[in-house]
């Protein structure tokens, strides 16, 4: 048997066919505020990506309405570049 394999070589299977996760537990109630902290590292991800997705969609209307890229940038408080990256656009609009 090779090292790191053996589970894949008793089973017959391929190594990358499973996956193994190993999870400490602590104990004292600390287990449950684990869980509660990656349940909402997790929420704030999912925030974070709701947020940008809303500040591109915002970008693109104000872009619409004629607005400049500074006068987009001093709208939603982020410098030129930011907006040329939100607007996906790889030059500065109207500067």
């Amino acid at each position: 048997m090779r090292a790191g394999q053996p589970g894949a070589l008793l089973l017959d299977v391929p190594v990358d066919s499973f996956d193994v996760k190993v999870t400490p537990e602590i104990g004292a109630g600390v287990d449950g505020e684990l869980i509660g902290l990656r349940e909402a590292d997790q929420e704030a991800e999912a925030a974070q990506e709701r947020a940008a997705a809303q500040r591109r969609k915002v970008a693109r209307r104000l872009d619409s309405l004629g607005l400049s890229g500074r006068e987009i940038a001093s709208v939603l408080k982020v410098s030129p570049q930011r907006v040329s990256q939100l607007l996906g656009k790889s030059g500065a609009r109207r500067a």
